[in-house]
């Protein structure tokens, strides 16, 4: 049901007040130099879309989005090698022209003209170094900064990734604190959050600053807002509403899916004895 929210295509369209309202806080702490901003939420509530949403309007940043769940692992070489994979960033240093004085630039060309391959290896292995030069080079071609998204960094908190991965953010924490226009924008579940809180103090510190709390469910009046930016059946439409107090709280992702699905709410993930509440109530 992931791909219902989650798309390119759809990235521009965010409906419900306190969906909005979150995009608008999470480009607000980015504007604010904010290093680390957590966009923060339950499966299904929209973190996904939100941060593709932010990443399409910041259109004066470069920005890398990242899936983790395409990755090996999580640690910060893994990850900034993806970053020197994206076409944004390889078109970035694929057409700057350097001048003299613009050390950073003819690094990044030199490595780049001897192919892809070096480029990414080059952004594992010296990391702060790569991410330095790549965001003086976007602030030197009239760009204010460079935002790399990572998506999906840890399931749960059962996740076996879960300590790599909160030694990668901490490793971003340090970069950024070093290069100015630097930012990452990472969604994060709850419980994973406040495994970061116990282990990581020093950390969740600075996740602090620039949190952005997604609402877990959809109320009533949104569900109508959703459905006119999204595809629905106006008959899907009209059982859901007759029947929300009826229903158990749903997500953003559960709503998407019974306004198409209705017929079948269980692939919806709705307990298959609520499939009679969905038809036959009126």
């Amino acid at each position: 049901m992931r791909h219902l929210i989650a798309s390119t295509k759809r990235a521009g369209q965010i409906a419900g007040r306190r969906w909005i309202e979150a995009k608008e806080q999470a480009i607000k702490y980015i504007r604010q130099g904010r290093p680390l901003v957590a966009i923060v939420g339950r499966a299904g509530c929209g973190k996904t879309h939100i941060m593709l949403s932010i990443y399409e309007e910041l259109k004066d940043y470069v920005r890398s989005f990242i899936d983790t769940t395409t990755l090996e692992n999580r640690t910060l070489s893994t990850i900034t090698g993806a970053v020197a994979s994206t076409q944004l960033i390889i078109n970035l240093i694929k057409y700057a022209k350097c001048s003299r004085s613009e050390d950073y630039c003819k690094r990044l060309r030199e490595v780049y003209s001897s192919g892809i391959h070096n480029l990414i290896e080059y952004a594992k292995r010296w990391p702060t170094d790569f991410l330095r030069d790549l965001t003086r080079l976007a602030q030197s071609r009239g760009y204010k900064g460079l935002i790399i998204f990572i998506d999906e960094g840890a399931i749960s908190s059962d996740d076996p990734q879960i300590p790599q991965y909160i030694r990668t953010l901490h490793a971003f924490r340090n970069i950024c604190s070093q290069i100015d226009g630097l930012h990452v924008v990472f969604s994060i579940l709850p419980d994973v959050l406040e495994y970061v809180a116990k282990v990581d103090v020093p950390l969740m510190d600075i996740i602090r600053t620039g949190t952005v709390y997604l609402p877990d469910y959809v109320e009533k009046e949104e569900i109508q807002e959703l459905a006119k930016i999204y595809p629905a059946r106006e008959d899907c439409l009209a059982k859901i509403l007759d029947n929300y107090e009826m229903l158990p709280p749903l997500t953003v992702r559960q709503v998407l899916c019974l306004l198409q699905e209705c017929d079948n709410p269980t692939i919806c993930g709705i307990e298959e004895s609520l499939e009679v509440r969905v038809e036959e109530q009126q």
